[in-house]
């Protein structure tokens, strides 16, 4: 009898995390009210439409929002890479974030990560980004919130891919839904997302668009899982410096804040859910004396760390799955996994040795 043979996973199948970002226009339904309603005055004072825009005003700012958004997110990404030089890049900082889609006066990226290092190398690159849109948007009196959280697949969120509709996907089409899509992320992925719309669905995704109601200016509200891995690898980075610095580049740190338990709707079975963000104006005198009157003070890394864990760990198990935890927790053993998958590479290659 011949030995059945498995075929190794396809990279979209095989476990791992993703880093979801967002970034949001504050004051942008005024906005575009306001400017509409002066315009349509100014053309009525007039009684002409000659030489005038066929798009409202507040269309180039929010285009002007998107591509620059995508353009400097990708600019700031390629500026850390480029810091590094100790041949390890790829291990370091992983495949690049890509553009995941726009909803209304929102844009939302992903990145695949392998290794928590690559989370907050990626959220230096973002807050970076956030800080450089924001100077566009309060010359036009707008601003910028921003939300990121994980979500790990492919088990407990999963990736769907829509062909686009033609006369042969329409005679093609049956309903093995689960082995189509599957069939659908292979190639998706190996012919370069030609004809396909991917998308990201599951309990994580829902529990990051809940936290959004959470983010301000100042706030940049992270999930659970995220403040978990940032203050960890704050943590270790501290006690192992050399391991985490690739030549000019050293991973950065954050401020991380709590804000207490609020309820999100439809999230933990009615348990109330910790609030972290991280503080994207942590000197300014006005947020200091704020934080002082209210009682609001900066805890250390190894606090946000503990009480993120010990959040976590008081999860319940679903009867019938050992080891299992709620659908939107991804703490797990995987981010312990990865990050002794990659630290023994980066050892390895330190050492130039093989790694299996």
């Amino acid at each position: 009898m011949a030995e059945m043979v498995l075929e190794p996973l396809h990279k979209s199948e095989s476990p791992h995390l993703r880093l979801f970002l967002s970034a949001d226009i504050v004051g942008s339904t005024a906005f575009k009210q306001n400017a509409s309603a002066l315009q349509a005055q100014e053309q009525s004072a007039t009684h002409s439409h000659v030489n005038r825009s066929p798009f409202p005003s507040w269309f180039t700012i929010v285009l002007q929002f998107y591509q620059q958004a995508e353009q400097s997110f990708a600019m700031q990404w390629q500026e850390i890479s480029t810091q590094n030089t100790s041949g390890d890049g790829d291990d370091f900082f992983g495949d690049p974030p890509e553009l995941w889609k726009t909803i209304g006066d929102e844009v939302l990226f992903s990145k695949r990560i392998d290794h928590p290092w690559q989370a907050v190398v990626c959220m230096h690159a973002w807050v970076a980004t956030i800080e450089g849109l924001r100077g566009f948007l309060t010359d036009n009196k707008l601003n910028v919130k921003s939300t990121a959280w994980l979500a790990d697949f492919p088990l407990r969120n999963n990736e769907i891919v829509l062909r686009k509709v033609t006369t042969s996907t329409l005679q093609d089409a049956d309903d093995t839904y689960i082995l189509n899509n599957q069939n659908a992320l292979r190639d998706y992925y190996e012919t370069n997302s030609s004809g396909y719309i991917r998308d990201f669905i599951g309990p994580s995704i829902d529990t990051g668009f809940r936290i959004t109601q959470f983010a301000s200016v100042r706030k940049l509200a992270i999930s659970i899982e995220l403040a978990y891995l940032l203050s960890c690898e704050q943590v270790r980075a501290t006690k192992e410096p050399k391991l985490y610095a690739r030549g000019n580049y050293v991973l950065p740190s954050f401020t991380l804040k709590y804000d207490g338990q609020q309820h999100l709707k439809g999230v933990l079975n009615g348990q109330a859910y910790p609030i972290f963000w991280i503080d994207l104006d942590p000197n300014n005198p006005l947020s200091l004396a704020e934080d002082k009157v209210t009682n609001n003070p900066k805890p250390s890394a190894p606090d946000i760390f503990h009480l993120a864990d010990t959040f976590i760990e008081s999860q319940p198990r679903p009867a019938g799955q050992l080891g299992a935890r709620p659908s939107h927790m991804t703490k797990s053993k995987f981010l312990e996994l990865t990050r002794q998958r990659g630290e023994r590479q980066a050892v390895a290659l330190a050492r130039n040795q093989d790694v299996r």
